[in-house]
């Protein structure tokens, strides 16, 4: 097997490079890379250097690919016109032209923001898309795209063209850094509380899980468009559940602190007005202050049933595997 990643170097796309690596079958990982190996340092992988803005060099990297992994996304950015570009537009010049190079196993990544929040019961892929971020209506405009291109092409005359549109939810593992913060948090005994911290409100992924159910997805070859939740536990996690596992982990108590939705917009204005003089775009913005006050659960079922998804990895070992890392890497 011979495999194309975008979105390598990053977090989930570092993960899945090493995964395929390992695969008794896999013969060559072709990984898209700007100039910075970052995480895929040391790895046996064919780095193919250019930018999803620049596809000729990508073309005859395309030629006798088995499964293209796109995962490259922005997930901050100040306009929409930025999510656009990176998550829109570059996904349909991508996939447009590996499906003009032959390649019939497709493996996109989407997210549960997407879709948006839920209610106390998980969403599934029938549900309607109502996204409440910047970043969500990028990946759901990303969706109707691909959509839109299948049929105008008439990609359902390719009787083996798979397309799978994977959507996880909150990702935490090895390396991750955005839900580090909270981590970061609790690790100087501080428990910010959003909403109501009985409830089991989040549908969390540990890395390793996904990649692996990502990779695994490629086996699954009924042709046409298939789109997928991959969580970790059915039953989603409360902010007490996962405070709880990580004060034990941690060996250290901590205060909980109830942090009123008015205040946490405040703050996510004044992030996202300073920001730009340390010229970044901030993590905690209006958009994600929003997305924290709401409840994301979904459904991993049909993965489950179409080609036996099953998330292995319980809260406390994947809890325990990150804080220990990030203990490692002097992140804590």
């Amino acid at each position: 097997m011979k495999a194309f990643v975008t979105g390598g170097t990053g977090f989930v796309g570092s993960h899945l490079v090493e995964h395929v690596l390992t695969l008794p079958e896999c013969e060559e990982v072709r990984v898209l890379v700007r100039n910075k190996e970052k995480w895929l340092k040391g790895l046996d992988y064919t780095p193919v250097t250019s930018t999803l803005e620049n596809l000729e060099p990508i073309k005859k990297e395309l030629q006798g690919v088995d499964v293209l992994i796109h995962g490259a996304a922005i997930l901050h950015a100040p306009s929409y016109s930025d999510f656009f570009k990176a998550n829109v537009e570059a996904t349909k010049n991508l996939i447009e032209l590996a499906v003009e190079s032959g390649i019939s196993n497709i493996i996109i990544l989407s997210s549960l923001a997407a879709a948006g929040p839920s209610s106390q019961t998980p969403l599934t892929e029938k549900a309607p898309l109502s996204p409440i971020s910047a970043y969500g209506r990028s990946k759901k405009q990303m969706e109707e795209e691909i959509h839109r291109l299948y049929a105008e092409k008439n990609w359902a005359n390719h009787p083996t063209l798979s397309i799978k549109i994977i959507r996880p939810p909150a990702v935490y593992g090895p390396r991750e850094t955005d839900i580090y913060g909270l981590f970061k948090a609790l690790n100087y005994r501080v428990a910010p509380i959003l909403g109501n911290p009985t409830e089991k409100t989040l549908s969390l992924v540990h890395v390793q899980d996904l990649v692996k159910g990502i990779v695994a997805s490629r086996l699954y070859d009924r042709a046409g468009i298939h789109t997928y939740f991959l969580g970790g536990s059915e039953d989603g996690y409360s902010w007490n559940e996962i405070y709880k596992e990580c004060a034990t982990i941690l060996q250290k108590s901590h205060l909980r602190i109830r942090v009123p939705k008015g205040v946490l917009m405040t703050i996510a204005k004044v992030a996202e007005t300073i920001a730009p003089i340390f010229g970044v775009y901030p993590a905690l913005n209006p958009d994600k202050a929003e997305e924290l006050t709401q409840s994301w659960l979904c459904s991993s079922n049909k993965a489950k049933e179409d080609w036996g998804y099953t998330p292995e990895i319980s809260l406390n070992d994947g809890l325990r595997s990150t804080l220990t890392w990030y203990q490692k890497h002097n992140w804590l």
